[in-house]
């Protein structure tokens, strides 16, 4: 993968909203997003979907591990373009999948799509897919107030 100049990949300074607590845990964020962002790039494909299904493995119990993933995962939504929206998409599915079919829900996972519905930097509602069928739609608004964002549909 190439890296665009203008690329939004850096590692959080100290004034940043989600600051890490040393240089190892951002460089681990950092990795594991470039290499999720390579993963979006075949989204479509078995490797990205094994990609993101890996990561969203990791999002589990309180550790830096589950930091670097959810960072990875929550800068990928912060710095999303219009040609990621399939990879996105995907990405929020297997989140869905984990949440719906696993008891008791790993923690990371809860931290991380709570963050994605609360937090109005990740346009997470404005996202096409969140609004593609009415069922859908409701399922996010539940989620949404159960998450106690108080956001409706868009």
């Amino acid at each position: 993968m190439v890296l665009d100049p203008a690329s939004p990949l850096s590692i959080p300074r100290a004034g940043d909203a989600a600051p890490f607590r040393s240089m190892r845990q951002a460089a681990a964020a950092l990795a594991v997003y470039i290499c999720l962002r390579q993963a979006t790039e075949a989204a479509l494909g078995e490797d990205g979907a094994a990609a993101m299904a890996a990561l969203t493995d990791q999002l589990r119990f309180p550790s830096a591990h589950t930091a670097a993933a959810s960072a990875a995962v929550l800068g990928v939504f912060a710095r999303a373009q219009a040609a990621d929206e399939a990879a996105l998409e995907q990405l929020t599915r297997v989140m869905l999948e984990r949440l719906i079919a696993t008891r008791p829900h790993p923690w990371g996972l809860l931290v991380t799509f709570i963050e994605l519905l609360k937090n109005a930097r990740y346009g997470f509602r404005a996202h096409e897919f969140t609004r593609c069928a009415p069922d859908i739609e409701r399922l996010f608004d539940s989620l949404s107030r159960s998450a106690g964002s108080g956001a409706g549909s868009s």
